[in-house]
């Protein structure tokens, strides 16, 4: 970085833009790397028959035309990850500005409240993935702290991980506790940048407490 920083500045680039090319650098590498490449390189294939034994062959839009016409489980999977979309995206973002609001509080600990709430997005997805196994368990936490509530509507315990019809609610659950917590930190962030005159302009103006 130091050096793309001396090259730029010998180029006429003044200070403050050299330094931030060169702090987006890796960045951008890691992007062309392991985003833009592989996405690249799987458009181009989708026109191919490819079967990575042999080169690919072109073959224009049969792939396409084929998963639109003949493979019965590309509607099934749109109609899941449209579901998907739909349920956990709203549910992620209010959850998330809710609990940012509230974090925006005068919080005691507010660092290890941040913390815990972040976690979930740095953590191995191997730690993630047993995690959640042992949670959606048939005799796991999840089943084991609604279990009052089966009772009391006489429902069994839903089997979450072979139940096909429970494979939705399940997915959005870990969705949500992926994506929960960087929401809240970033919208709470943003709610630390507000200047504190517009709250007190707005309580002048009549605003209660829910509305600042």
């Amino acid at each position: 970085m130091f050096v793309l920083h001396k090259v730029l500045r010998l180029f006429g680039v003044n200070r403050e833009a050299a330094t931030g090319y060169a702090l987006i650098l890796p960045w951008m590498i890691g992007f062309l790397v392991w985003n833009l490449g592989p996405f690249v390189a799987s458009l181009y294939l989708s026109f191919t028959e490819y079967t990575i034994l042999a080169p690919p062959t072109w073959i224009g839009f049969d792939n396409y035309v084929e998963m639109f016409t003949d493979d019965r489980s590309f509607w099934r999977v749109l109609r899941f990850t449209l579901g998907y979309s739909v349920i956990n995206v709203p549910l992620g973002l209010i959850g998330a500005l809710i609990t940012a609001t509230l974090l925006n509080q005068n919080v005691k600990g507010l660092g290890a409240w941040r913390t815990l709430y972040y976690l979930p997005a740095v953590l191995p997805a191997a730690a993630t993935a047993l995690l959640w196994r042992w949670m959606l368990a048939s005799n796991g936490l999840i089943n084991s702290t609604l279990e009052p509530i089966y009772n009391l509507f006489n429902v069994e315990r839903p089997a979450w991980l072979t139940n096909p019809d429970m494979v939705l609610p399940a997915y959005i659950m870990m969705g949500l506790w992926g994506v929960f917590g960087a929401n809240t930190v970033i919208l709470l962030a943003g709610l630390k940048n507000i200047p504190r005159d517009l709250y007190d302009a707005a309580k002048v103006d009549g605003a209660g407490r829910v509305s600042t």
